[in-house]
C-alpha cells in the first residue's frame, strides 16, 4: 500500500534538507520525501520557496493525501507556518519535533499505513531521543583543586597590615618547614608585609612550597581571613584557586 503522507524537509541550509531527505529515505524508502532549502545553495528559505515545493508535491498524491512539513528552526519553521496559514489546507501540517529524527519516526508509521494524526504524534514522541540530563552527567569532572596551588584570599582585618598584624603573620608563616610568600614578597619579612600596603578587602595571594606547605597555606590563610586553620583547609578543598573568599575577623584580632 502507497503512504499516504508525503513529507518535506525544510532547512536554511539546503544540504542540511537533503542529508535528512537521504537518511530517512534509507529507513522508509517507500515514502515520499523531499528537501527544501535555497535554490542557490546558499543559507536562508522563504515562503515562496516552501509554496512551490508542496504544489510540485500535491501534484504526485491523490486529494486525500497529505503532507507535513519539517522544519529545523527559526525562520525555517515560521515560514512553514506562514505558508500552512496561507493556502489553508487541513492535509498540510507541520511536524513539531527534531528534524532527523521527527523526520523518521514519522516516515516509518507513514510506511507503516498510519494516519496523519499518528504520525504527528509519532513525530512529536522523537524528542524522547533528548532526555533531560543534568549537565554534570555529560561533562566530565572539573579537575581536583590542588591544596598546595596558590590561594587568593580578601583581608578581613579591621585595619590596615601595619606593624602588630604583620608581625604576627610573619611568625606564623616561619613557624613551619616551608617558604611562604605573599603577593610575591617573603612573609616571614615584617618590613616587606608592611611594604605591601594591604588594606581591609584587598586580595592576597599566598604560595608556600616545602614539607609543610599545606600547613603553612592554611595558618597563613587563616590568619588573614579570621578562619580557624581547619576552615581554611576545608574551603581551600571546595574554592577554586585565583577565587577570592572572606570571613570575619574574630573581635580579638
Amino acid at each position: 500500500m502507497h503512504p499516504k503522507t508525503a513529507f518535506i524537509v525544510v532547512s536554511q541550509s539546503q544540504t542540511l534538507a537533503r542529508g535528512v531527505c537521504e537518511v530517512v529515505a534509507s529507513l522508509a524508502p517507500e515514502v515520499l520525501i523531499e528537501p527544501c532549502g535555497c535554490h542557490d545553495e546558499g543559507l536562508g528559505t522563504a515562503t515562496e520557496i516552501i509554496s512551490a515545493q508542496v504544489s510540485v508535491i500535491m501534484e504526485k498524491l491523490s486529494e486525500q493525501d497529505s503532507i507535513v512539513l519539517m522544519a529545523d528552526f527559526g525562520a525555517a519553521r515560521l515560514a512553514c507556518q506562514q505558508v500552512i496559514t496561507d493556502l489553508g489546507m487541513r492535509v498540510l501540517r507541520l511536524g513539531r519535533g527534531p528534524i532527523v529524527e521527527g523526520t523518521m519516526a514519522g516516515a516509518v508509521a507513514a510506511s507503516q499505513g498510519a494516519g496523519l494524526a499518528e504520525i504527528l504524534r509519532a513525530i512529536s514522541a522523537a524528542s524522547q531521543f533528548f532526555p533531560e540530563e543534568d549537565a554534570a552527567d555529560i561533562l566530565p569532572p572539573p579537575p581536583a583543586v590542588d591544596p598546595l596551588a596558590p590561594r587568593t584570599v580578601l583581608y578581613s582585618g579591621e585595619h590596615p597590615l601595619s606593624a602588630r598584624p604583620a608581625a604576627r603573620l610573619a611568625r606564623i608563616a616561619t613557624g613551619f618547614d616551608a617558604q611562604v610568600t605573599l603577593n610575591g614578597v617573603q612573609a616571614g619579612s615584617v618590613l616587606a608585609l608592611m611594604g605591601l600596603k594591604i588594606n581591609p578587602g584587598d586580595e592576597v595571594t599566598i604560595v608556600a612550597t616545602g614539607s609543610q606547605s599545606r600547613n603553612a597555606l592554611d595558618a597563613v590563610e587563616a590568619e588573614l581571613t579570621g578562619q580557624t586553620a581547619s576552615s581554611a583547609r576545608e574551603s581551600s578543598q571546595t574554592v577554586q584557586p585565583g577565587a577570592a573568599q572572606s570571613l570575619p575577623v574574630s573581635p580579638d584580632r
